[in-house]
Formats: structure tokens, sequence, C-alpha cells
């Protein structure tokens, strides 16, 4: 093998390298930001706070936002997964980490939130570790574009606009979805089944060093040495770090009753409303029904908010709202439900429901609540994921088989015309 061919080989998988790897970061961003898009709006509100713009989360503007960010995202990277589309793919990748690397600086100098939620909810970066990884990727883009024509193409050009319309349908579906109801994942501390003080504190594993004839040995706690064993040293571990930084809710004398509300072996309904002059008053019937059933039942019922007492008494008047307020801050009560207003279903301190402003729950929901509620909103939200994960996949490796097939039809036909012309006689 020649240098010039080896460095061509070289090129080639470097190229297959880039464009594989920029195109799994883009599908993974795009579609994480499409299950929480909400998520994402708190970030953008955060940002817009930082410029002295009162742009709130649930408004049009951010949720066009949230939409074109997602969908450019994950189009970006259906087109350098399959190659498609060259020309656009690689300087639409590099204008776009162009852009997020220079806001991304910005970030890292100023500081103006702890994390920039490139990766929304799902993964959590420092900025610093994100203006790292923006720059990689830069560079990717970089080398990339002078290497555009090496990338390589798994779809016909004839039939691209197929897988293209239907991911950018998908995703907007998602996002739509996600929007109108619940995240169909949920990257919150606050999932359904978590036990909140559990996950406050997360989980701890200790081990235990002895020595015994110059011999030392680690124990766990469930079978520590007799006491032929001389102790050493103690080493705590970190099994499972807390997901939960804090859950502090109080009353509007201001005493702390989030141990109460943790201990209650019965149903505590809490609502949350963020953000108060911003909430949707639609669902303010189904609240006040929801409170009703829980006075009729003697289950306890809060709306936690942030907002002042003036606030407070502007929704009682729009709303009607009979049931008792208390406070607790805005990014625990924007975590605890993607909806403004939302409603958390509590029993010793385990989260066994959630709902938004578009699906509370009913008389008849209300009326078989029990233990097995969580369990069939767990079984309804995985169905619900798995099926629109099939809803992509299948349709789109069935349709990426359809175009190998007839592009290999098509190769087979030229070649068996050739052949036969091979084969007339001179």
């Amino acid at each position: 093998m020649t240098k010039h061919k080896a460095i061509q080989i070289l090129l080639r998988l470097t190229t297959l390298f880039a464009q594989w790897i920029l195109a799994a970061v883009f599908l993974f961003s795009g579609f994480v930001k499409a299950l929480d898009p909400l998520g994402m709006e708190h970030k953008f509100e955060a940002y817009c706070a930082e410029a002295g713009l009162n742009v709130m989360a649930g408004s049009l503007y951010l949720d066009v936002a949230v939409i074109a960010l997602t969908l450019v995202e994950f189009t970006l990277g259906v087109y350098l997964l399959l190659g498609m589309r060259r020309r656009i793919a690689t300087y639409g990748a590099f204008v776009f980490m162009l852009f997020m690397t220079i806001v991304t600086i910005y970030i890292y100098i100023f500081n103006p939130v702890p994390d920039c939620g490139c990766f929304g909810a799902a993964i959590t970066l420092t900025n610093g570790e994100t203006l790292a990884k923006n720059i990689v990727l830069l560079a990717l883009t970089i080398f990339l574009l002078t290497q555009s024509r090496r990338s390589l193409r798994i779809i016909s050009q004839r039939n691209q606009w197929l897988l293209s319309a239907y991911s950018l349908v998908y995703l907007l579906g998602i996002t739509l979805y996600s929007l109108h109801y619940l995240p169909l994942i949920d990257f919150t501390g606050y999932a359904l089944g978590t036990d909140i003080p559990k996950a406050m504190s997360g989980e701890y594993a200790m081990t235990f060093t002895y020595e015994k004839n110059g011999k030392r040995q680690v124990f766990t706690e469930t079978n520590l040495p007799d006491s032929t064993w001389k102790y050493v040293d103690a080493t705590t571990t970190v099994v499972t770090a807390p997901s939960i930084a804090d859950f502090s809710l109080l009353d509007r004398q201001g005493e702390d009753i989030s141990d109460s509300i943790l201990a209650d072996t019965g149903f505590v309904f809490i609502a949350t409303i963020p953000h108060l002059p911003t909430a949707d008053p639609g669902c303010s019937d189904a609240l006040n029904d929801v409170f009703d059933h829980a006075i009729d039942k003697n289950h306890r019922f809060y709306c936690a908010t942030t907002g002042s007492e003036q606030d407070i008494s502007q929704w009682k008047d729009r709303t009607g709202a009979a049931y008792p307020f208390i406070w607790g801050s805005a990014e625990m009560l924007k975590a605890m439900v993607r909806s403004n207003p939302g409603l958390l279903l509590l029993k010793n301190g385990r989260i066994i429901a959630k709902w938004s402003r578009n699906n509370m729950p009913d008389d008849g929901e209300l009326s078989s609540l029990s233990d097995a509620v969580e369990h069939v909103q767990r079984a309804s939200r995985n169905r619900s994921f798995g099926i629109l994960f099939l809803w992509f996949i299948v349709p789109f490796l069935l349709l990426l088989s359809i175009d190998r097939i007839w592009i290999g039809s098509r190769y087979y036909k030229i070649y068996h015309h050739y052949k036969s012309l091979k084969n007339v006689p001179q």
C-alpha cells in the first residue's frame, strides 16, 4: 500500500468518524429537548432574565424557539447520519456549532447560568465542560467541511426527502405532545415512583479495612470479621448521588412543613404553580374539583407557588380557589411537574402520580385512587415511549431498506443490460 493511498484511507475513516459523532450528538441533543421542551424553556427564561427580558416559559415565543431548536438539531443529525444534503448538513452544522461555541464562551466567562442546558435535564454539564465539548464539535465540523466529499451517503438522492420529512413530522409530534402533556421520559429528580427522602439523601456504602498477621482485608457492613482482626480504616463510597438537592415547602407563616408532608401516610396533593401571573386558569375548575375530593376523603391538598400575596389574591379572584397556599423555590416547582399549573400526588414521601394542566384527573380517576395509580401511570408512560420509539425506528429502517432495494434493483438492471450487450454476437 502506497503512502498516498494510506493517507486517503485515513482521511476517509476520520471523515466517517466526524460525520457520525456529530450525527449522534445532534440527534441526541434534539431528541432530549423534544422530550422535555418546557425544561428547555426554563433555561431560555433564565437567559432572557439575564438579558433583562421578561419572557416566561410557556409563552408562544419560547414555544416556537424550542420547537425550532429541536427540529434544527434533529434534522442536522439525520442529514449527517445518512450523508444526505451534504452542503446543507456540513455548513448548517458548522454555523450552528460556531454560534453555540460563541454563546458558551460568554457563559463560561460571565457565568449567567450554572448549566447551559445543551442536553436538557438528561445530562448536566458544567459551563467549562460544555465549552470544551463545543470546541471539539466545532473542530469536527471544520474538518468535515474540508472533507465533505469523503462523507458516506447511505440513501439515494431521489428518496432522501421521505426520511427527511418523516423525521420532521416525528420530532414535531413528540415536542407538541410533551408541551401539551408531560415529558415521556422524566429526567428530573421528581420522576414517578421517586422516594423523595431517599432521593435527597442518596445511597452510600461503607467498607472497613482490618488487619491480621500483617495481612489487610476489606470487609463490608454485613461480613465484619471476628475480634482477632484489628480495625485499620473505614471508607464511605457514593452508590447513588442525591438526585434532589432540596425539598423545602413553607406555609404562609414561614414554617417548614416539608417533613410532615413527606411523613404523611395518606395521599397528599400538591398543585404546583411556579409563576401565578402566567399560569393557565383553564384547569382551575379541575383543580377545585380535586381539592373538593381531597376534603371529602380527608386528604391533604396544597398549592405550592412562588407568588406574592397579591398574586395569590388575584389567582383566587380569577379561579375561585379555596385551597391553602404554600411556598417553594421556583427551581423546585418547575422540576416537580413540567406544567404551570401541574399536580403531584404523594404518599409516604413517594411520588404516586403526576398530571399536567391539560390532563387533570377526573372524578372516575380520583375515585379509584390507590397505590396502583403510580404503576398504571408508569406502565402507560412506558408503553407510550416504546410505541413512540417503534413509530420512528421501524418506518425509518423500512424506508431505508426500500431505498437500498431500489438502488440494488437499478444496479442489477444496468448490470444485466451490459451483460446482455456483451453476449450479443458481433
